[in-house]
């Protein structure tokens, strides 16, 4: 019975924090600076299309300031037409400092330096 009661808890609590997270930032946040005390969760939405074989990945962070807390989500603008949609990669950060995040749109889920597009937040954690 105390292991359901743990899950149900740990389920709330995620529940939660990926519904009170800050943002989400966009790729209009490219490059911005954003600060936010230890703790907070944060969400960045970046538009896409998985069936040109093109995905975002996380090409950089410091995890000792920003971690992700979930997988990454992908959730198409229509399910009948392959028109692409938007994916969802959830944060929180977990120390002070600062740290950029980085992403990079790229075809074969490997991290070049040509790749297709790039985007970047400055995280500054302080409190």
């Amino acid at each position: 019975m105390k292991s359901k009661v743990n899950l149900s808890f740990i389920a709330a609590f995620i529940i939660l924090a990926v519904t009170s997270c800050v943002g989400p930032f966009s790729e209009n946040d490219h490059g911005k600076m954003i600060a936010l005390p230890v703790g907070t969760p944060f969400e960045i939405r970046l538009e896409g299309n998985p069936d040109t074989d093109f995905t975002w990945q996380v090409a950089g962070i410091d995890t000792a300031v920003v971690k992700m807390i979930l997988n990454p989500r992908y959730e198409p603008y229509n399910e009948t037409e392959k028109e692409g949609g938007v994916f969802s990669y959830y944060f929180q950060t977990t120390g002070k400092g600062k740290t950029a995040i980085r992403l990079v749109y790229t075809k074969d889920g490997q991290i070049h330096d040509d790749a297709e597009k790039l985007y970047e937040l400055e995280i500054d954690c302080r409190i």
